[in-house]
Order: structure tokens, then sequence, then C-alpha cells
């Protein structure tokens, strides 16, 4: 009876060690795909829309963006670029917000940065 315990005992550890490297194996290999996935979409750089009527360009390092809106008046290029506007805020992981940290106003998503202006979502691109 002993033989028969003892035996089941030492079945239950082996079993309980392969199934424990095997979940090991299992996370690793997640986790290296996760640090795959963070490496692959690298979101710094420089985001621009340009249309008839307005020209934006944001550029994003580390965990800062800062960013140019130019009104395109039809008074000329040396005009515009007087009277453009700058803007600077956080990053927080994909997301931006203002210089205070506490309005989000717009998310970086697979080379493109989504937010709004003058009440409009526009999305700009690398």
């Amino acid at each position: 009876m002993k033989k028969i315990n003892i035996a089941c005992i030492l079945a239950f550890m082996v079993i309980g060690c392969k199934n424990n490297s095997s979940n090991e194996n299992i996370e690793q290999s997640a986790g290296s795909n996760s640090s795959v996935e963070s490496i692959s979409e690298n979101i710094n750089g420089t985001y621009y829309l340009d249309s008839n009527s307005a020209s934006l360009e944001i550029t994003i390092s580390g965990n800062t963006w800062v960013g140019k809106t130019l009104i395109k008046t039809g008074f000329g290029d040396a005009y515009d670029s007087e009277n453009a506007e700058y803007q600077n805020g956080i990053m927080k992981e994909n997301d931006l917000y203002d210089d205070s940290g506490y309005v989000k106003i717009g998310y970086v998503h697979g080379g493109s940065l989504t937010t709004t202006i003058s009440g409009q979502t526009v999305t700009l691109t690398k």
C-alpha cells in the first residue's frame, strides 16, 4: 500500500513539473511576442496633414509632442507662416494630452495620428 502511494505521489510530482515548464515556455514566448509588437510600432516621428485650408504637423519624441497649425488664408505663404500656431503636450503611451497632462486630445495607431481641430476629427500620417 505504501509503495503505491509513493509511486502515485512521484507520478503527480513529475507531471506537475512538466506542466509548469510548459506553462513557463508559453509565458516566455507570449512575452517575447509582446515585446516584438511594442518594438514594431514606434510612434516617434512627424505626422502631417495638408489640405486646401490648413496644414498640420505634429512631432512626437519620447513622452512629448510639438505641433504646428498653419491656416491658409490666401494672403500668401509668408503671412500664413507668420501667423502659425504652435502647441505642445505630453504623451502617455499612444495618447496625446495637452500640456497639463489631463485632457486627452488625440491618439496614435498604426502609423496615423488622430486628433480634432475646430471640432472636426482629422488624421495625420507619417
